[in-house]
């Protein structure tokens, strides 16, 4: 009796550890299943990288070589239902998200610049930049009135830096393999403009800071910018989290929209005025001075205008101070700077459209619209404008 009683015990037994033994082996095989490949090799995509394991290798050792923190090995472990850190079958793919692999240096490219504009390096050099110019990761760039800078990323998203601004580089890097960009500027003084290439499918992050706000995108064309109100944000396509360092995404804004970002928090969201009407439409300028027919926007006091060289807006400068066309400021000025209307209209909006004489950038120079020769803002071409406070 006692020995049957042995015997059923040791049947018990055996069959509890070969069902425990089928379990784990069938957990390994069902990674194995799923994911097989040549031993030591991997596939990269834009999600992460699949690492076909070689003899031998546990997750640990996986996560120690590809992400360099071997405690990672509990995160492959649940994302590849793989339950401990054990040898895994040869040739079976582990699966590493973008998120977990190493960062690597990246850079920025100049693509356009006019004016002057300067870099301070990572280790406190100064030097002017070209078209051409490769600056990195810790950059202090800066423009001088009437200049601008734009820099290509490697995914082609583009940073522009107008007249009167600062940003700080403050991260330029992208993540082993699958090139995944991380970029992070800190907007110091004046505006920035950002063309974002979508990082939806590439799991990239690019993020603008200033002293009282946050923006973070996944690829859109957004503007910020400084001043001594707080910090204006503006979305031209896509979408932007803003919010400041309590609320990192306090806010979400669509294409069309923008806020203010102030010591007394985040604003809400507001719809971002229309650019005045070209009257007829753009046009080659191929004269001295550039001249321009628009209608104005009803609750827009004051506008900004920016010109391009090329229509990729790659090569394009701002006003360096708003300027009005809805009460003949312009107009006003230079005739009263003249003595005169010479083409006898007192009434005309900007530009003076039947004078054979048009306004020239000396005269706006002297009335205080523009600050030097190359800037010419006849009632200009409107990119944006501000509402009436």
């Amino acid at each position: 009796m006692l020995d049957r009683t042995a015997c059923n015990s040791s049947a018990k037994l055996l069959a509890n550890i070969a069902l425990t033994i089928c379990f784990l082996t069938s957990s390994a095989n069902s990674l194995a299943e799923k994911l097989k490949g040549q031993p030591g090799t991997m596939k990269i995509d834009t999600a992460g990288i699949t690492y076909f394991a070689l003899e031998r290798h546990t997750l640990t050792s996986i996560a120690k070589r590809f992400t360099t923190t071997p405690n990672n090995w509990e995160a492959l472990g649940k994302l590849n239902q793989v339950r401990n850190d054990r040898a895994i079958p040869i040739g079976s793919g582990i699966s590493i998200p973008a998120d977990l692999l190493p960062e690597e240096a990246s850079q920025a490219r100049v693509l356009a610049i006019a004016g002057n504009v300067k870099e301070v390096n990572a280790k406190g050099i100064e030097s002017s930049l070209a078209v051409g110019s490769i600056v990195y990761e810790g950059s202090q760039i800066s423009t001088d009135k009437n200049s601008f800078v734009t820099f290509g990323l490697p995914d082609d998203s583009r940073i522009s830096v107008p007249s009167n601004s600062q940003v700080n580089l403050t991260k330029l890097r992208m993540t082993q393999y699958v090139k995944s960009p991380r970029t992070q500027i800190k907007l110091v003084q004046g505006k920035v403009e950002s063309k974002v290439t979508p990082l939806s499918q590439n799991k990239g992050r690019f993020e603008v800071s200033s002293p009282l706000a946050i923006a973070g995108v996944r690829g859109t064309h957004f503007r910020v910018g400084v001043n001594e109100n707080g910090v204006a944000n503006e979305v031209l396509e896509g979408g932007v989290a803003v919010g400041n360092k309590d609320k990192p995404q306090a806010l979400v804004l669509p294409a069309g929209q923008g806020n203010i970002v102030s010591k007394a928090g985040v604003g809400k969201a507001i719809a971002l005025l229309p650019a005045p009407i070209l009257v007829d439409a753009y046009q080659l300028q191929e004269r001295p001075t550039l001249q321009f027919s628009v209608q104005a926007t009803n609750q827009a006091v004051s506008y900004h205008a920016q010109i391009s060289k090329d229509a990729e807006r790659v090569k394009w400068r701002d006003t360096p101070k708003p300027f009005r066309i809805d009460d003949h400021d312009v107009v006003t000025k230079v005739i009263k700077l003249r003595g005169g209307c010479r083409c006898q209209d007192p009434g005309a909006m900007p530009p003076c459209f039947n004078c054979t004489e048009p306004i020239t950038d000396d005269e706006l120079l002297e009335i205080g619209v523009i600050d030097e020769t190359d800037y010419y803002y006849l009632g200009g071409n409107p990119d944006e404008s501000e509402k009436a406070p």
